[in-house]
């Protein structure tokens, strides 16, 4: 009888490359659909489709400048709804809002699609490569502090990903930071603040490009944070993976007094 070999796993769980780690995890989907909605292309990055959640990303700044929504959002907060809609552009809006909920549902079904996939790729135990020396890059599947992330990301959005070995991520996200800082004059208001006042300090500020930076400066802790953690879970997987076919076979027991007796009495030193 011919012996048949077991067939290759169809899917994996994780894969590292000199970009980061890119693995299979379980998603909430409303969750991945609530950060969709607070900043499209956030969904996808969470789900680590990073090409094309920084393309969303990209769509997002640059629709929400063309149609004004966010000048429109000051002024429908402060109450003034009819300068809201005049400034507003017809041009743009309607492009703007099909791309928005088309964003977030394609993260929710995405991610319904990737959480069968993560639990078909775990039964099939796909073995997980945890180290990689390259030219330009290495990258080890090690322990993270989740807070340690979490902490760099708050005080500069990007750092908490170049912590997590996210390189391209990361320096994308210093570089829109430095860029929405730029442009919502946000430290010359801070200068101001302490030299002129309040008054004079709120006038400085862009309001347009003020809005962006508290979902980006979140999403970023929140990204890199959770990236820890599920780095730590990776470590544990693959350590688990490795143990099983270490030892696979192997009888390990633990040392008794009576069986400490036997060893002395056989002359085993």
């Amino acid at each position: 009888m011919k012996s048949h070999s077991s067939p290759l796993p169809r899917r994996e769980k994780a894969i590292i490359s000199w970009l980061g780690i890119t693995q299979m995890q379980y998603r909430n989907p409303l969750l991945m659909l609530w950060w969709s909605a607070a900043f499209p292309g956030f969904g996808h990055i969470l789900l680590n489709q990073y090409w094309r959640g920084t393309l969303f990303t990209l769509f997002e700044v640059v629709l929400n400048s063309l149609a004004n929504i966010n000048g429109a959002m000051v002024h429908s907060f402060g109450g003034k709804a009819e300068l809201a809609k005049q400034l507003l552009n017809p041009h743009w809006i309607y492009g703007y809002l099909i791309f928005y909920l088309y964003t977030i549902w394609d993260t929710y079904k995405k991610t319904r699609e990737f959480n069968m996939h993560n639990e078909l790729a775990v039964l099939e135990n796909t073995r997980i490569k945890s180290f990689l020396l390259s030219s330009g890059e290495i990258n080890i599947l090690e322990r993270r502090n989740p807070a340690a992330a979490a902490f760099w990301s708050f005080m500069l959005p990007g750092l908490g990903q170049l912590y997590n070995n996210r390189v391209m991520l990361g320096i994308y996200a210093l570089l829109w930071w430095f860029f929405y800082c730029r442009f919502s004059h946000v430290f010359t208001a801070c200068y101001a603040l302490f030299e002129q006042g309040i008054v004079q300090s709120t006038r400085l500020l862009s309001a347009h490009w003020l809005l962006f930076m508290p979902s980006v400066l979140w999403g970023a802790v929140y990204h890199s944070y959770l990236m820890a953690v599920e780095h730590n879970s990776l470590f544990k997987y693959e350590q688990k993976q490795f143990l099983k076919e270490r030892y696979a076979g192997s009888e390990i027991f633990a040392l008794e007094e009576n069986r400490g007796d036997e060893i002395a009495g056989s002359g085993i030193v």
